[in-house]
């Protein structure tokens, strides 16, 4: 694999990403680099400083003063998504090395770190940060008891919703939860119109995401790809918590 997974930093959080000029050549798009990025971004809601930074090289051509070349460092989670969506073997492999390249930095930070019993350095710090969440977790546990059982059904039900069975479960009307969802960030309509999509956001706190269907125009044979919203069971226990605080019964 050509592309190479880099240590940095989007929104002021440590996070691997990827050069998108390596997976715009990967991929083999025929179409320039700005002009893939930027129609993928204003299709399926991407966010400068969010899911991509721009960087900029002054290159050797250009080092006496001319424009400098913009790179886009995107996170691993939008490479997975312009793998998908371009629906070739590629983009395929693309996505199934970067799930692969997450499993095993999953796997690695899992692994115990050896510590040394007798060196107070080490256990000092390791206790006290243990006192101070043992402290911190048993005041949540007591401020959340009463509401606890409701939310633990929510979050461990399967299965996603789209919007109205959603707003079924919740008690809480189609049209007022898709407007909460456009005014507090969690959902928007391209230029103002069209289907509701989920901000990317959203899909990393495991909130939303999108159920994508393949399908050809019958009109002109196109392979086309539409993207639905869906509430995950982590989205509907959040929206429990936070809707009755909007109002969310009336």
């Amino acid at each position: 694999m050509d592309i190479i997974i880099h240590d940095g930093e989007i929104n002021g959080e440590a996070v691997n990403t990827v050069n998108a000029r390596d997976l715009h050549a990967f991929l083999g798009v025929a179409r320039d680099l700005s002009t893939w990025l930027s129609k993928q971004v204003a299709t399926y809601g991407f966010e400068l400083n969010r899911d991509y930074v721009e960087v900029f090289h002054q290159t050797g051509e250009n080092s006496s003063g001319g424009r400098p070349r913009k790179d886009y460092h995107i996170s691993l989670d939008m490479a997975k998504e312009l793998s998908m969506v371009e629906r070739t073997e590629k983009g395929k492999e693309a996505r199934q090395y970067f799930i692969e390249m997450e499993r095993q930095a999953k796997d690695a930070a899992a692994k115990p770190q050896m510590i040394d019993l007798n060196d107070p350095d080490q256990l000092v710090p390791l206790l006290a940060n243990y006192a101070q969440r043992t402290q911190i977790a048993e005041a949540q546990v007591s401020a959340l008891a009463p509401k606890a059982e409701a939310y633990d059904r929510l979050d461990s039900s399967d299965g996603d919703l789209t919007i109205r069975p959603a707003s079924k479960v919740l008690g809480f009307p189609e049209k007022k939860l898709t407007k909460w969802m456009e005014v507090n960030g969690w959902a928007f309509r391209q230029n103002g119109r069209g289907p509701l999509q989920a901000y990317s956001q959203r899909r990393k706190d495991g909130f939303l995401d999108h159920k994508l269907r393949h399908y050809q125009d019958p009109r002109t044979g196109e392979d086309k790809v539409d993207a639905t919203l869906v509430v995950t069971p982590k989205g509907l226990a959040r929206l429990a918590k936070v809707l009755p605080m909007e109002g969310g019964a009336a």
